[in-house]
């Protein structure tokens, strides 16, 4: 199974969710569980009120702090042991399934993703996933929109450790610019202007976090924003062109074509056909 990395998620235009479940979890201290099993589908474990250790089969204890979020990827086998569980909900589970041609995995073995899970706003939506899944008349579209938002919110801040760790603070603005203005209108040396560093300069530090020049990044960026828009609307390619800055149609459609291998107009048409397909 392919694992894609939590920043290069969102890049994925083309990223579905099913299988989604979520429940609060009730452990005395000293239970066990095990997996014996591969998990049918990934899930993030929040040990809400419990502190624990998970044993993978064949891998090293994983010693796990109260409050701790935990991902844990499809098919993995594992025994998870709880200690110290001294609140009603010791934890909270989230299982969901990622895919796009195929499924993926946001990491290749049990990963703790925050040591002590403090953002309000991600509490707060896996509260809200295990109440929406609760009601007699569930809302799978609610449920779905929840685990993309919790998605995002751990992209971002999984982003913000990804600048901290390689000392990339001078230039946080101008990730955060690449990443989410939409029409991308400032040059890279109006960005790097704003962060207060040379262009050459912001460049080496921008490819050191994304691999890729901004450049390269930016039009990456543009070109799936764009395969959203032609896939959920009517758009034409004039407004498409514009909605994404690009004063040229033709110049837009060339990016386009050189990253897809399509026109804008061929890709609508194959994601139509593959639409009847399923449907």
């Amino acid at each position: 199974m392919k694992v894609i990395d939590m920043i290069e998620l969102s890049e994925c235009a083309d990223i579905k969710i099913n299988s989604v479940f979520a429940i609060n979890q009730r452990w005395t201290s000293g239970s066990v569980f095990v997996m014996k099993n591969p998990r049918p589908q990934s899930a993030f474990l929040w040990f809400r009120g419990a502190s624990g250790a998970f044993i993978p089969r064949g891998g090293e204890m994983i010693e796990v702090p109260r409050g701790a979020l935990v991902y844990i990827p499809e098919s993995a086998q594992y025994e998870v042991r709880f200690f110290e569980c001294t609140e009603e909900v010791s934890t909270v589970l989230v299982e969901f399934r990622l895919f796009d041609d195929e499924s993926f995995i946001l990491s290749d073995g049990i990963r703790i993703i925050y040591d002590c899970l403090e953002n309000v706003r991600i509490t707060a939506l896996l509260e809200r996933l295990v109440y929406e899944y609760s009601l007699p008349s569930k809302s799978r579209l609610k449920l779905i929109r929840d685990i993309f938002g919790l998605l995002s919110y751990i992209f971002d801040e999984e982003s913000k450790k990804r600048i901290d760790v390689k000392g990339l603070k001078t230039i946080e603005k101008g990730i955060e610019y690449l990443q989410k203005d939409e029409k991308q209108e400032l040059s890279i040396e109006e960005i790097a202007r704003m962060c207060f560093v040379t262009p050459s300069y912001f460049r080496r530090l921008f490819r050191e976090y994304a691999g890729i020049s901004p450049q390269e990044y930016r039009i990456s960026r543009k070109i799936e924003r764009a395969k959203e828009l032609i896939e959920r609307s009517d758009i034409s390619v004039d407004e498409l062109s514009k909605t994404l800055g690009y004063n040229d149609p033709s110049y837009f459609c060339r990016a386009f074509k050189k990253m897809t291998g399509l026109t804008p107009t061929e890709y609508k048409k194959g994601f139509l056909d593959k639409y009847k397909r399923e449907v």
